[in-house]
């Protein structure tokens, strides 16, 4: 029992850790006189809303996973739309289109055929956490070959691409076993859903220190 606390309050930490980032594009955004659309604002907005909701239905007892599968497509549009700015070769920015649209056919498959917006979709997931891993070290090769500096986590896309390489190859690998654990005991998918918990707050933290690298860059 002290264990599934100790999850729950994990699960607020993360609903607050996405307030961090949300407040810091906020104020640099409004110091400089900048336009409030901004993909991450909405990312950490949208986020924030989904997650106090589904905080709110799990309290009552009613199925949130739903909210989940409209979040992972948020996410995944968002990111994509990132890493397709930093883009500078035509087949890369061919690739990132692609790989949207493969996540998009996969999803309404899923949700057709496969499962329900009431379940974990296992492949549109794992399909999205491969792709963004594959786009972060792609990312990272560039940085490597064509940085003005040496010193590359002094540029914000260093920090963007370990942000992503960290929360979603941690989840690739949740995702895995996740379906597996859950069969076995609820303790073990109790430890799983904690070290995602985890996992998204360093990635908000991650997106916090590349927005103010962004910000003090430009």
């Amino acid at each position: 029992m002290t264990f599934f606390y100790f999850a729950k309050i994990l699960a607020y930490l993360t609903v607050a850790s996405c307030l961090i980032p949300f407040s810091s594009i906020t104020f640099l955004t409004y110091k400089r006189g900048l336009s409030l659309i901004n993909p991450l604002l909405i990312y950490f907005a949208s986020t924030f809303v989904i997650e106090v909701i589904s905080v709110i239905l799990s309290w009552n007892s009613i199925s949130n996973l739903w909210l989940y599968q409209i979040q992972s497509v948020i996410e995944y549009g968002i990111f994509l739309f990132l890493l397709f700015e930093f883009a500078d070769k035509s087949w890369l920015r061919i690739l990132i289109f692609s790989f949207g649209a493969i996540f998009l056919l996969l999803l309404v498959l899923e949700v057709v055929q496969i499962s329900s917006l009431e379940s974990i979709n296992p492949y549109s997931r794992k399909f999205e956490a491969l792709s963004l891993v594959f786009l972060a070290v792609i990312g990272f090769l560039h940085l490597l070959q064509h940085a003005e500096t040496t010193r590359i986590v002094s540029l914000p896309h260093f920090w963007l691409l370990v942000a992503i390489l960290v929360y979603f190859s941690g989840s690739l690998f949740l995702f895995l076993f996740s379906e597996f654990l859950a069969k076995e005991s609820l303790v073990y998918f109790g430890i799983v859903y904690s070290i995602h918990s985890v996992l998204n707050i360093f990635f908000n933290i991650l997106l916090t220190v590349h927005i103010f690298k962004k910000h003090s860059w430009n």
